[in-house]
């Protein structure tokens, strides 16, 4: 029904020179096409052999883990909207799609466990879309793959949206190397379309798949060496510490929590308060301190360091919430332990706390 209903909207993938450019809509040229095309081929067919010890232990713990198919495979708009099969590692228990339904995958909604998370978070779950690529449906580099559902309830009235069927759908997405998966759909698209309509090369297509495998790489390092200290050290040798929430805290070294005096006016320089932030999710951050916050809506002002190249940026976001929780501290510097139930002021502050207080951009 999508296919019928937008063959008229959409071109097919671009096949023949602009009159006015040398390049084509999508920012291909002829010969760059033929490239691309061939190196997908190639690289796919190296990376699935390369890979193939990985795919085949990846596929067994999901198939010890509950019994239940090894493969997620989902229908996604490919160039001129023409529908395909995907493929991906199954992540999410069975039966998940009931739950979800057209929504986005959110947190909260379906507890994931540890080793999914990992495949996730890494990406690895993405492997079996190197078939993908070597059928033709899907490019290395590219937009990623919408579901019809989410596009006719979410996608069909941004402007500019439908740029991204013009080009092949990517393995690796431009706008999700460098942004959560909860960031907009609209800041995505501008994201997208800028790099679609560039002009492309081989060269860029090259350095983003070897970037992506170093990020790729460091992630599986890092977040495979978070689990065994947590579910192996902390949890079970030292009986310190044991995550049975729905979404993962993560934990900072570096970050402040600042409230706002409510006789102030409503400016980020009347924040103050001598607080540590000790872990956050999605939903509570955990914070030391040593004044009584009072009961009631707060608003808080979350501070973090970001360390790049020897620089450090100090990255901000503003929320409102209310203390549901408090205890004795267990550190010594300071008298209490607060829970904090917190909703982001506004989109821009929710992307901030997505990327540089939850971690959850890739790159």
């Amino acid at each position: 029904m999508i296919q019928k209903q937008n063959d008229r909207e959409m071109p097919n993938c671009p096949k023949s020179m602009s009159r006015n450019s040398r390049t084509c809509i999508g920012g291909y040229a002829p010969k760059t096409r033929c490239s691309i095309t061939l190196f997908n081929f190639v690289l796919s067919l190296v990376l699935i052999a390369v890979s193939s010890p990985l795919l085949i232990a990846v596929s067994l713990i999901i198939k010890l883990k509950d019994g239940g198919p090894i493969l997620y495979k989902g229908t996604r708009l490919g160039c001129g909207k023409r529908p395909y099969i995907m493929y991906k590692f199954r992540t999410l228990p069975l039966d998940s799609d009931k739950i979800i339904g057209s929504r986005l995958l959110t947190p909260g909604i379906i507890k994931i466990d540890y080793h999914s998370k990992i495949l996730r978070d890494t990406r690895l779950d993405e492997l079996p879309q190197l078939f993908n690529i070597l059928k033709g449906d899907m490019d290395f580099i590219g937009p990623r793959p919408e579901r019809p559902e989410i596009y006719e309830k979410q996608c069909r009235q941004i402007p500019n949206y439908d740029v991204r069927f013009l080009v092949k759908p990517g393995m690796i997405g431009y706008s999700q190397l460098f942004t959560p998966h909860s960031t907009s759909k609209r800041l995505r698209t501008l994201i997208d379309n800028r790099q679609i309509l560039r002009s492309r090369s081989l060269i860029k297509d090259i350095n983003t798949i070897i970037f992506t495998g170093y990020k790729m790489s460091w992630m599986v390092v890092t977040k495979t060496g978070s689990f065994i200290w947590m579910s192996l050290v902390e949890s079970r040798i030292l009986k310190k510490y044991k995550e049975k929430r729905l979404v993962e805290r993560i934990r900072h070294e570096r970050a402040r929590v600042y409230i706002k005096d409510k006789e102030s006016a409503d400016t980020a320089h009347k924040y103050t308060g001598d607080i540590t932030l000790f872990d956050i999710n999605d939903f509570h951050f955990r914070m030391y301190s040593n004044q009584v916050i009072e009961d009631g809506t707060q608003h808080f002002l979350l501070e973090t360091e970001i360390r790049k190249k020897k620089r450090v940026k100090l990255k901000r976001a503003r929320c409102e919430g209310q203390v549901v929780k408090q205890f004795a501290s267990d550190n010594p510097n300071y008298k209490y332990n607060y829970i904090v139930s917190y909703k982001p002021l506004t989109e821009l502050n929710g992307h901030m706390i997505d990327r540089y207080f939850l971690k959850k951009s890739f790159a």
